[in-house]
This record gives C-alpha cells, structure tokens and sequence, in this order.
C-alpha cells in the first residue's frame, strides 16, 4: 500500500504527490495519516519516515519505475 508521507501539499482532503510515499502495510498507513494514535518516541517518526523512504525509492530504482541519471547503488 502507498501511504503519502505528510508535506505542505498534503491537508485535508489533498495527498501529497505520488513520489512523496513510502510501502507499508494498512496499519502503517493509518498511523501515518494520523487515523489512529501512536505513542510516538522523540525522532522515532523522522528516522521511521526516513528509513521506509529509504526502502521505496531503493525498490522503485530496481524496478526502474524511477531512474537517476548516472546514478548507482552503494
């Protein structure tokens, strides 16, 4: 499931863009959207966001539905 990741064109009734998302599972998704709460840790969120972030765009590369000219995996 592509849950968008919150940014200044998301709000009520907006997504953010399609590039701005991350794979996770319909849990994931709701606590992302803010549907239902959690309990958050102090950076827990960021370094959550960042690394799932991480993981889509890795996979999206692979699958080459994304390129980055002259770009390569570490």
């Amino acid at each position: 499931m592509l849950c968008h990741l919150p940014s200044s064109s998301h709000g009520m009734g907006y997504k953010s863009d399609d590039f701005w998302a991350v794979y996770g599972c319909s849990d994931c998704h709701d606590v992302i959207d803010g549907r239902v709460p959690y309990d958050w840790q102090p950076r827990e969120l960021e370094d959550t966001i960042l690394l799932a972030l991480h993981a889509t765009l890795r996979i999206w590369l692979e699958e080459s539905l994304v390129t980055a000219k002259g770009g390569q995996f570490a």
